[in-house]
């Protein structure tokens, strides 16, 4: 299928602050793991606080649809991406859809999005994110990671990183890895085995069908960035379609900084691609499950160069914690007992806190300047009623701080602050990581969404502070 016109307006990529070494892992379990580390996501963190994460550091104005997509949402009938709508403040007007239930669903959502965009002529986002687990000890473990993506298409345009040429689909259904109804924990077929049935040959006959149906020599290609786990099968397949070794060396480096992390791997892929690719390269984003495949060809445009320079994916150095030990990390997955926390939630609740506040929309007084978060029927500088709306900054520092020893949670002491933002209002909530070092006033820290708590089987969600790299 043909889809002209569509251009890659902007790309990032959200890893979360933790991560797993490897040699930790084979430490804990007296196995091989390999080098490196995985990306692990907190316990107050999951796929649609790292969706946001990733989300929150696009451009979001003007944009017309939303698509989320993430095989491990939250909640299976409350939409994630209107729960992002109202966080990012996309007003009340944005189409908003949720697409699931395949490892295929990062790139199934840029296909709605482009079919968007050439029907429309919208400037379209798109987010991509999986918190992924597997039995402790187990060979998966170590090898899938959590990660989330997002993009914004819209008309091709000079200044784009990239301009989407077309893509082509394979169907399959044989299983090499799958996660049952109700279960957390990813299962996985013979590794020695379903791979090469379900991979190899899907992945193939998507390159050489999108690359024959654009008029391109696969031989032309510059890089294949696909998620996956098994990466020399990867490079099996697609040097059998025609493809130049050495293409999928993006993925290999994705994988190492991302892990295995679902629905957002094609994404995170095509990000490493991009961090080393010039203008003019040709590169098919794949994203593989279960025996097929969905390829999208892309030109890498002039607007790469900027976007390197203002930092591209991040992924040459990932950066993060290291989890100090492997019972650590399984507290941080709730797979240790923690004291128990029950708190209240409704969906009043949600609803008195989903609006203003969520969206941090606070009071400003045109007459004096003065401004405050929440929002105040008044103003408390000179007294006048005419206030209007103004969004709270996301970055400021702490004045002040206290350590509850006292509250459950898994990573103890829960540190409550009161932060002043930049342009004004001050910010009390919790700490959403303990910094490298004491907590101190001044620190610099930014909002970011985090999953406060569950409540009568609600997730509720709210900002929290995140010390950043300054305080380091």
């Amino acid at each position: 299928m043909s889809v002209p016109g569509a251009g890659l307006r902007a790309l990032t990529v959200a890893l979360p602050r933790w991560r797993l070494g490897r040699a930790e892992w084979s430490r804990a379990w007296g196995r091989r793991a390999g080098p490196g580390s995985r990306p692990v996501a907190g316990h107050d963190e999951d796929s649609l606080t790292l969706a946001a994460d990733a989300l929150d550091r696009l451009p979001t104005a003007g944009a017309g649809a939303l698509y989320v997509a993430g095989t491990t949402a939250p909640d299976a009938e409350r939409a994630t991406s209107s729960v992002l709508c109202a966080v990012l403040d996309l007003g009340p007007g944005l189409l908003t859809a949720d697409l699931g239930g395949s490892l295929r669903s990062g790139a199934a959502a840029a296909l709605i999005a482009a079919d968007r965009v050439r029907a429309h002529g919208a400037e379209v986002l798109v987010a991509a994110a999986d918190r992924r687990d597997a039995e402790p000890g187990s060979d998966l473990e170590p090898v899938l990671g959590d990660a989330g993506a997002a993009a914004r298409l819209g008309p091709a345009a000079a200044s784009d990183l990239a301009e989407l040429l077309g893509s082509a689909s394979v169907a399959g259904d044989l299983p090499d890895a799958w996660r049952p109804s109700g279960e957390e924990d990813v299962r996985r077929a013979d590794p020695a085995f379903a791979p090469r049935l379900t991979l190899g040959p899907g992945v193939r006959a998507a390159v050489e069908r999108v690359c024959a149906e654009a008029g391109i020599d696969p031989g032309h290609l510059s890089a294949v960035a696909a998620g996956t786990a098994e990466q020399r099968l990867l490079a099996q397949a697609v040097e059998a379609a025609g493809v130049p070794a050495g293409a999928t060396e993006a993925s290999v480096r994705a994988l190492e900084a991302a892990g295995d992390c679902g629905s957002a791997s094609p994404w995170v892929a095509f990000a490493a691609a991009l961090d080393r690719a010039a203008p003019g390269d040709l590169v098919v984003q794949v994203a593989t499950a279960g025996g097929g495949a969905d390829a999208l060809l892309w030109r890498v445009a002039a607007g790469v160069e900027a976007w390197r320079a203002g930092g591209g994916s991040g992924l040459e150095a990932p950066g993060g914690e290291e989890i100090p030990s492997y019972a650590r990390f399984l507290r941080l997955r709730g797979r240790l007992g923690a004291e128990p926390l029950n708190p209240y939630s409704s969906t009043a609740l949600l609803w008195r806190e989903g609006g203003d506040e969520l969206r941090l929309v606070g009071s400003e007084c045109p007459a004096c300047g003065w401004f405050a978060y929440p929002r105040r029927p008044l103003c408390t500088s000179c007294g006048g009623r005419e206030l209007v709306e103004r969004r709270l900054a996301r970055r400021g520092r702490v004045v002040t701080w206290t350590e509850d020893h006292v509250f459950p949670s898994p990573e103890p002491p829960t540190v409550m602050a009161v932060a002043e933002m930049e342009g004004g209002g001050r910010f009390f909530g919790q700490l959403a990581a303990a910094p490298p070092g004491p907590v101190h006033a001044g620190m610099p820290v930014r909002l970011v969404l985090r999953r406060l708590h569950d409540g009568g089987g609600l997730a509720h969600y709210f900002w929290k502070l995140l010390p950043t790299e300054e305080a380091s």
